[in-house]
């Protein structure tokens, strides 16, 4: 019978990529005799005399290996990941679910440049269960795209920290210089630390429309940097067609 080997195509490409990251660290005899230093469920082998490291490496210099490194290419010793999808925080960029509930986004309707007038509102909530305590040390920022394929829209906004106030019952206050972009997040009572339900208003801005469903939102903390940040992401679907834009609301 004869055999194909497309399919072994793959395979080799990946294992000589792994030879290619893992190299020869020392001459050896046996196994007994590799030991890079660098603790792996896969240890270090003796092959053809020369040792090569089990886990391939550790590219990121983390201490974990590549084979085991949930984000081979970033540093992240702590390997954390809160939705639990075998993609570290630093590198996966959806890490926590958003509960959307009103997304508004309204197109710019004045010819007068100085006098742009489109707006979006956003309210929803999120958990902040097993992060570290939530807050505004590292500032936010907020993402709005919308649409099936490629986004006609792609807005992105941002607080400092210096943007921000806490007050002494945990309600974060965050206000752009110009007053343009607010965002207040609220401890909702009863989950004391473990939860929040926020809004969003963004004005005076030149947005051109049209906008279609879905809407997607992505509030990123901790730091406020898309990926490597804590991203929250939520995508609402109950969207209808507005004169001057488009309202979702949660079903």
């Amino acid at each position: 019978m004869t055999r194909s080997f497309r399919g072994l195509i793959p395979t080799l490409a990946a294992v000589a990529a792994v030879l290619a990251v893992a190299s020869p660290v020392s001459a050896c005899v046996s196994d007994a005799e590799c030991d890079d230093g660098v603790a792996c469920t896969l240890i270090d082998t003796c092959q053809a005399g020369v040792c090569i490291p089990g886990g391939g490496g550790d590219a990121d210099g983390d201490g974990i290996c590549d084979a085991e490194d949930d984000c081979p290419a970033v540093a992240n010793p702590e390997q954390a990941d809160l939705d639990g999808d075998a993609a570290g925080d630093v590198c996966d960029a959806d890490d926590r679910e958003l509960n959307l509930v009103v997304v508004k986004v309204m197109r710019n309707v004045s010819n007068t440049p100085s006098k742009q007038n489109g707006r979006i509102f956003l309210k929803g909530d999120f958990l902040t269960i097993d992060e570290e305590p939530f807050g505004a040390a590292s500032g936010f920022l907020v993402r709005i795209q919308d649409g099936p394929g490629a986004s006609l829209l792609d807005a992105t906004f941002s607080w400092t920290s210096a943007d921000c106030r806490t007050n002494s019952s945990g309600v974060i206050k965050c206000k752009s210089p110009d007053k343009r972009v607010q965002a207040v997040f609220n401890p909702i009572k009863g989950f004391p630390g473990a939860a929040y339900r926020f809004i969003m208003k963004m004005s005076r801005l030149g947005l051109p429309g049209p906008f279609a469903e879905p809407v997607r939102v992505t509030i990123v903390n901790q730091p406020a940097t898309l990926v490597q940040g804590i991203d929250r992401v939520g995508v609402i679907l109950d969207c209808r067609q507005v004169n001057s834009g488009i309202v979702c609301r949660e079903g």
